[in-house]
């Protein structure tokens, strides 16, 4: 599941003008997450649970728009283990796509 497809309006019931409402910037936002974990889990990689994937995406989204960490699985099962993986990677792709890498040292 994408951002996008979590964010698309609905025929009916309270969700029906969600994406509507929703400012520009939340939209761009989830577009950037979409973005870095087409990147992050690209056709070809070794393939990771949708518990890790599910992961990943929250650590962005808490970079990206400041949603809270979810703890959706119970500590010490398998799938918690997954998705707190997921989450380290999240991190790390966030912190690699902030590096400004022409102000590195090189050599030094």
């Amino acid at each position: 599941m994408n951002a996008m497809s979590m964010v698309a309006p609905t025929t009916s019931g309270p969700g029906a003008s969600r994406a509507a409402a929703e400012p520009a910037s939340l939209r761009a936002a989830l577009l950037k997450v979409d973005r870095l974990m087409d990147i992050a889990f690209f056709p070809g990689r070794a393939e990771r649970s949708p518990e890790y994937q599910e992961g990943c995406r929250a650590a962005l989204e808490f970079h990206l728009i400041g949603r809270r960490l979810p703890a959706p699985y119970v500590a010490g099962c398998a799938a918690a283990d997954a998705f707190v993986a997921g989450v380290d990677e999240g991190h790390a792709i966030w912190r690699r796509q902030r590096v400004d890498y022409s102000r590195l040292p090189l050599g030094e």
